[in-house]
């Protein structure tokens, strides 16, 4: 059973001090418990049960230990094996866990695919209780990503349940989650009214940790509203009742309620008192997680010692402070390089303060994509976008006059004036071109990613629409092309995701894309436990139209190999390596240890597959070399600069 938890998680577009509060799962520790290794195996079955096994990745899933995730993938396929749906749930939560607390680089799509794992075994378990908590929990995670609609969906089937369950204890805790999405979303009224209705009963059912943070909802909410009073009184219940109380996490939660009460003495330009909250929530980090870690919090610091103009003393706070806030995964916000501009700006370091204008600059263009995908009208859009332009425009105008002023000599003729004024004219005639035809590039960009997005999506639509028309299948041979069928559409799918995900919307990294096809078609037949893939091959980055072809002829390979190379259950290795050997050519080697193809009987299945590799192979312009010995072996060269 789940036990509420709470993690630090920092969020987009809410004050500095409430930005951590997002709630996630956390579990019940047990005993730890040493498990014996053999030389093939991170744990011997026949001495270790599986109830010892996960017992052990509970307890590993809060060290950044680097055999976890070999060591729970078979935990995870032994589960599979003796078909324990219940504890498969709870693994896979566990293994979410270690990707939000290990991960060096916060990793969403680990998160919520474990998360979302654990969601669909417990449902096969039938463990419904379990299922709605496990939609309460992953709410925040597609907060964190980005994902607000998603999170809404998620907290709303909870409440449903939990209300037709009468289960007042998780209906409290659905009602906490909704309460953070209001927040995340900026509607104070509403963070108010859940936060209320959560309150009472979860500290009637001693749950203080989740308490406290509402607490601090409800202060963030009231400062929105300009009510100081009522803020201050909330964020003090929060810190008298994380002082008299102990939980899990209390040090966390006081440093976000320190946090937030400076906040609400800067808003009153009570620079003092705000100075004082912002050097305890310091001071608590680096006893609770080191200096490094602790200088996300001295930005605030930095920010309230610029305002009484001690700006030598401040400039130090306030880089730690930037350096600490992009460490930490947060929307990169224009106000905090603003502020580091000015400051440089008034010691005179003009080259600095242009510098950080700049970030400035480029934070708030991305913030403002980000908004595009919620505005209604293409009016608004439009309104934005020149908005955006002047407030750029007239920065950069303020900062070139600033340099310009610095480098005229005093006494120059009328004549130089007057070319000078000439010189800027046409300057800032070409930059003004210079901006609109970079503006419309990101606009552009920003388009297509949304367009890749929502073709990722239909994809995953089509897919799952064919899947549940196969479930109603009893026909071996027509069941098995609609999954051929399924794994077609997502490996175009994945190329999707991937071009909308990535730096580059022109071109897929390929490496990580077979590896990500692979496990997708590996689980579709159920052989992760049977079957390795290795992708022998260095990064490379391939165009749309040679990428989707390629993963198609790939993603055919391994659903005849994973069909017929390797019969009665035998494991077995799968290769492929993808290489351009020399310009124009691009090379490809798939290579399996099966049974091989025996000489003079006719293939199996309806040679579809067959057909469409050599169209693809075809429309490449391309051939194909296929050897059958120890394993099959498949060789095509294309002429990629020629193709079709």
């Amino acid at each position: 059973m789940l036990n509420l938890g709470f993690r630090i998680k920092l969020s987009k577009g809410v004050s500095s001090g409430i930005q951590s509060l997002l709630f996630l799962f956390c579990f019940c520790s047990v005993q730890s418990q040493v498990l014996p290794q053999t030389k093939d195996s991170y744990f011997d079955q026949a001495t270790v049960t599986l109830d010892s096994a996960i017992s052990w990745i509970n307890v590993k899933r809060f060290e950044a230990d680097t055999v976890f995730a070999a060591a729970s993938t078979q935990i995870i396929q032994r589960a599979k094996k003796e078909k324990e749906y219940n504890k498969l749930g709870k693994i896979h939560a566990y293994v979410s866990n270690w990707y939000y607390l290990n991960s060096a680089v916060y990793n969403p799509d680990s998160i919520i695919f474990h998360q979302e794992k654990s969601i669909e075994f417990y449902e096969k378990a039938e463990n419904f209780d379990t299922v709605y908590q496990g939609y309460v929990w992953i709410s925040p995670d597609y907060m964190n990503n980005g994902e607000p609609d998603k999170a809404e969906e998620s907290i709303l089937k909870a409440v449903h349940y939990f209300e037709k369950t009468n289960n007042e204890e998780w209906l409290a805790q659905a009602y906490s989650q909704i309460a953070s999405l209001y927040l995340y979303t900026k509607e104070p009224e509403k963070v108010i009214e859940y936060s209320a209705l959560s309150y009472p009963i979860l500290l009637k059912k001693g749950e203080f940790l989740v308490a406290c943070s509402l607490l601090q909802h409800s202060s963030a909410a009231y400062l929105m509203l300009k009510d100081y009073q009522k803020a201050q009184s909330y964020i003090d219940q929060s810190i008298q009742l994380g002082l008299e109380n102990e939980f899990v996490q209390k040090k966390d939660i006081l440093i976000v309620a320190y946090q937030t009460k400076g906040d609400i003495y800067s808003e009153q330009s009570n620079h003092a008192q705000a100075l004082f909250y912002y050097n305890k929530a310091w001071q608590d980090n680096i006893s609770l997680e080191g200096k490094e870690n602790a200088d996300f919090y001295r930005y605030n610091i930095g920010r309230e010692l610029f305002l009484q103009q001690k700006y030598e003393e401040a400039l130090p706070h306030l880089i730690a402070g930037i350096k600490g806030k992009e460490n930490s995964e947060i929307e990169k916000a224009p106000e905090p390089y603003l502020t580091l501009s000015k400051c440089y700006e008034m010691l005179g370091d003009y080259k600095n303060a242009i510098l950080f204008r700049d970030k400035a600059a480029h934070s708030e263009v991305e913030i403002f994509q980000d908004k595009i995908d919620h505005l209604k009208s293409e009016m608004i859009v439009k309104y934005e976008t020149e908005k955006k332009d002047e407030a750029i425009s007239a920065q950069e105008i303020l900062l070139t006059q600033k340099s310009k002023v610095q480098n005229l000599i005093i006494g120059v003729a009328a004549l130089l004036f007057t070319l000078l004024f000439l010189l800027l004219y046409f300057f800032r005639k070409n930059k003004k071109a210079t901006q609109v035809i970079s503006q419309k590039n990101s606009e552009n960009e920003l388009l297509l990613k949304e367009i890749h997005h929502r073709v990722k999506n239909n994809l995953e639509m089509v897919k799952g629409l064919l899947a549940l028309q196969s479930s109603k299948l009893e026909d071996s041979a027509t069941k098995d092309a609609m999954i051929a069928s399924q794994n077609r559409v997502q490996s175009m799918g994945i190329i999707h995701q991937k071009l909308y995900q990535g730096k580059n919307l022109g071109s897929v990294e390929m490496k990580d894309y077979f590896t990500n096809l692979g496990e997708g078609v590996l689980d579709s037949f159920d052989k992760e436990d049977r079957i390795k893939i290795e992708c022998a091959m260095e990064n490379l980055d391939l165009d749309v139209d040679t990428a989707v072809p390629i993963g198609l002829i790939v993603n055919e390979l391994l659903t005849n190999a994973l069909k017929y190379a390797f019969p009665k259950d035998e494991k077995g290795t799968i290769r492929i390596n993808l290489s351009k050997p020399k310009k124009g050519i691009l090379a490809l080697k798939f290579t399996d240890n099966g049974v091989g193809k025996e000489a003079n009987v006719a293939p199996k299945g309806t040679g579809f597959g067959t057909q469409l590799i050599q169209l693809l192979t075809q429309q490449l312009n391309g051939e194909m070399k296929e050897s059958s010995g120890l394993g099959t072996s498949y060789v095509f060269e294309f002429k990629i600069d020629s193709a079709a």
